[in-house]
């Protein structure tokens, strides 16, 4: 799997603390803002910070770490100095096998397994295909 540096205006500087795992999603405080996601069969998830909504590539990719990011089933962590309005998505690693509902094999999962998350406000409709798109997903 690709790692990126952090680099750009809205990650530049973005680093990675504990968090909470509750509440679930994102969480803006006046000095940054905690995320958490449910997925009890992950074995390892990663927390995309991009500039803008149409970037192919995240500027930063923040490992959250199993002793330290997550709880029970819960990945959580916490990146200060970012605010509201910044653009992220998570990206889960766990076993592929379909006969038992579980697929988290990135090359199956489209664009590097890359998840967005359904509490999200809104999605660039430019990035979703058109075949999805008329299946309700925007």
């Amino acid at each position: 799997m690709a790692t990126f540096a952090p680099g750009g205006a809205g990650a530049a500087s973005a680093a990675l603390a504990p968090g909470r795992s509750a509440p679930i999603g994102p969480t803006v405080t006046a000095d940054g803002v905690n995320f958490s996601v449910f997925s009890q069969r992950a074995t390892g998830m990663d927390l995309l910070l991009f500039d803008a909504p149409a970037d192919d590539a995240p500027s930063s990719v923040l490992p959250l770490e199993r002793a330290t990011n997550r709880t029970g089933g819960y990945w959580h962590g916490f990146v200060p100095g970012i605010a509201a309005g910044q653009v992220y998505a998570f990206r889960a690693r766990g076993p592929w096998a379909p006969a038992t509902g579980v697929r988290f094999d990135e090359r199956h999962a489209g664009h590097g397994g890359v998840l967005l998350e359904w509490r999200t406000a809104c999605c660039t409709q430019s990035r979703v295909p058109p075949r999805q798109r008329r299946r309700g997903f925007s």
